[in-house]
């Protein structure tokens, strides 16, 4: 069945949202809208934003049945540990240990969430997200304000990262995409389909915006014109210098310090703790409309930058439709962390007891169906096994009874015993004495030599004066393992070269030989293999 899936971007100065309509093997894009916040009111952010969501969904009536909204990611940490395990159990239980030395906070005021980046013999490399309860709980309830009871809770950071089908359609090699805000910059990276890295800064484009603004003695709205409309980090020189483009791109060049600062600290983290080369960044959001900055970038990183250009299924669309995708990319990717073939991580801040509660009911409902289902297989199984039972004990009655017969013919002196377990004990243990006896006299194979000839083989290979303890003889297929201790690497290198000299092996390896604990004696392990193998 088609669920309408909502990808909520809820930005310092609008809300971006998509629609998609998803079912199990297919999805379709509905629409793409922004809403700006309103200007110059006096309210704080939070109400502003549960002010226009509430006309989008309650006013208006808007309908979805899955909801993934974005969090500032400025107030969420990301960390990459390397741990010595990678079974999820093990990384469940002490995740929130290994990060309690690594934040201020105890452990009962976070939430925490993880991807696992790697797996390897020696462990697992895990990229882990946390955020205080308290910015969690606060930023639910702004949202619930307005009607809505999100599914997924995701930093932009981790809904880029789903853009990869979007942007390397033939991208092979590990890339970014960096948001560039109004007010927080945030950076993903991506390689082999998957989210490698993700983080985000309190340093967005409305820095820039201040800059003007002073320097310029501009209202706020007037500087941030300027700065979309006519600012450029590569002006016309001019003789003097000193044109008025000139002294904003100077200000603005110093004012992007920051972001990147942040960018290259963060594509050197990846690059140590992964071992991972990032060779292009894709750029979005409304601050990646200035005007040069993707090649003041790539001068300063030594990468390609560029743009982002989304060419999958609901990028191509929107561009059919004239939107911009540096202001749709992180909503696209919020929707598309409920689309299975798109999402490329399963992280959700919305865990432990804020899990949505209408998966717990699910969740809840399907554990419930899966009991009865296996509670009606359970009782047929101990039908079906009970009645086995019967039949395999009447069979095994009958088999031991003359499987008893038989062996009181041969051993009559058992007849004093009690018939059952004492007297089939009995059998089984003089059964298997009869077949020791005859197995040190009877020859390993035709033409060949009785277990006791191996042992004199090997007793007369003993250099005399030399001890030797066997702790242990295998014989098997044409070869002859042997353990034991001795006094020395020189006594057991002598003793396997007697034993190949006696012609009964045609070689000798001494694959271990190593000093006891108190430094008296020699342990060793011997293989010889026979010059005739066995049947």
């Amino acid at each position: 069945m088609a669920q309408t899936v909502v990808g909520l971007d809820i930005g310092a100065t609008s809300i971006k949202m998509i629609r998609l309509e998803a079912s199990l093997f297919r999805f379709e894009f509905l629409d793409f809208s922004e809403h700006p916040l309103p200007v110059n009111v006096d309210l704080p952010w939070e109400q502003l934003v549960t002010n226009v969501l509430q006309v989008l969904f309650s006013d208006r009536g808007m309908k979805a049945d899955r909801v993934v909204a974005s969090l500032p990611g400025r107030n969420v940490s990301a960390r990459i540990l390397t741990l010595p395990f990678s079974d999820r159990k093990k990384i469940d239980q002490t995740l929130p240990f290994e990060i309690e030395g690594l934040i201020p906070l105890p452990l009962e005021d976070i939430l925490l969430d993880y991807e696992v980046l790697e797996k390897t013999p020696e462990g697992a490399k895990v990229l882990v997200l946390f955020t205080e309860k308290s910015i969690l709980e606060a930023h639910l309830d702004l949202l619930k304000e307005a009607g809505i009871d999100p599914n997924v809770i995701l930093p932009s950071s981790v809904a880029l990262a789903n853009l990869w089908k979007e942007v390397s359609v033939y991208e092979q090699e590990p890339f970014a995409i960096v948001d560039f805000g109004e007010s927080e910059t945030s950076l993903c990276v991506v390689s082999e389909g998957g989210l490698r890295y993700g983080r985000a800064w309190a340093q967005g484009s409305a820095g820039l915006t201040q800059g003007i603004r002073d320097g310029l003695q501009l209202s706020t709205t007037l500087a941030r014109e300027k700065k979309e409309r006519e600012a450029n980090l590569h002006p016309s020189p001019t003789p003097g210098g000193d044109s008025e483009q000139e002294w904003i791109a100077t200000m603005l060049i110093k004012g992007l310090g920051p972001v990147l600062s942040g960018i290259r600290q963060s594509l050197l983290s990846v690059s140590k703790s992964l071992d991972i080369t990032v060779r292009r960044v894709y750029l979005c959001g409304k601050g990646s409309r200035l005007q040069g900055l993707d090649r003041l970038l790539s001068e300063e990183l030594q990468i390609d930058v560029q743009p982002i250009v989304l060419r999958g299924p609901v990028g191509s669309l929107l561009e059919a439709e004239g939107q911009d995708p540096a202001s749709a990319a992180t909503s696209v990717g919020l929707a598309y962390h409920s689309v299975r073939e798109m999402a490329c991580s399963r992280l959700n801040l919305r865990t432990g007891e804020y899990t949505y509660v209408s998966e717990r009911a699910e969740l809840k409902r399907q554990a419930y169906s899966v009991g009865v289902m296996a509670s009606i297989l359970l009782v047929l199984s101990l039908v079906f096994f009970g009645l086995q039972y019967r039949y395999r004990s009447a069979e095994l009655d009958r088999v031991n009874q003359s499987l008893d017969k038989v062996a009181l013919e041969i051993f009559p002196e058992l007849r004093r015993l009690p018939a059952g377990a004492q007297r089939t004990s009995a059998i089984e243990a003089r059964l298997e004495r009869e077949k020791r006896e005859r197995d040190l006299f009877a020859p390993l194979s035709a033409g060949s030599l009785s277990v006791l000839d191996i042992m004199l083989e090997i007793t007369k290979a003993v250099p005399k004066g030399v001890k030797i303890d066997v702790r242990e003889m295998i014989m098997e297929g044409g070869k002859v393992r042997i353990e034991g201790e001795t006094e020395s690497y020189n006594a057991a290198e002598q003793i396997k070269d007697n034993l190949k000299a006696t012609g009964t092996f045609s070689e000798g390896d001494l694959p271990e030989v190593k000093a006891s604990l108190d430094q008296k004696t020699v342990k060793f392990k011997m293989v010889l293999e026979l010059s005739q193998k066995l049947l």
